[in-house]
C-alpha cells in the first residue's frame, strides 16, 4: 500500500494494482483517503450518510475500478478520470454524476 495516507477519520483501503482497482472500506463518515494507484493520484471522500445512502466524491487522474464496502453493502463502480460524485444507496441503485 505504498503512498497510502489516511485522515484522522477511520477508513481502510486495499490497493490491487494488477487489476487497477481499489477496495475502500468505509468505517466512519465523514472520512477522506488519499491514495496512489501507480501514477494515478486518487482522493476518496465519504461526505455524509443520509440514512438511505452515503454521499461520496472521488477525484482521480485516470480511470480505475472502485469497490466500496459500507457495512453489509458492497458497491462496484468504474470511476472515470476527473471528479465524480456518487450517492451510494442501500436499495437498488447508485446515482452518479460528473462534477
Amino acid at each position: 500500500m505504498t503512498g497510502l495516507q489516511i485522515s484522522a477519520a477511520q477508513a481502510a483501503v486495499e490497493i490491487v494494482a494488477a487489476e487497477n482497482r481499489i477496495v475502500w472500506r468505509i468505517e466512519a463518515v465523514p472520512s477522506r483517503v488519499d491514495a496512489r494507484l501507480g501514477d494515478n493520484r486518487i482522493r476518496l471522500d465519504a461526505l455524509a450518510d443520509h440514512g438511505g445512502g452515503i454521499s461520496v466524491v472521488v477525484e482521480a487522474q485516470a480511470a480505475f475500478a472502485l469497490e466500496v464496502e459500507a457495512g453489509f453493502t458492497v458497491f462496484y463502480e468504474s470511476v472515470p478520470a476527473g471528479r465524480t460524485a456518487y450517492l451510494l444507496t442501500y436499495l437498488d441503485r447508485t446515482d452518479v454524476h460528473q462534477v
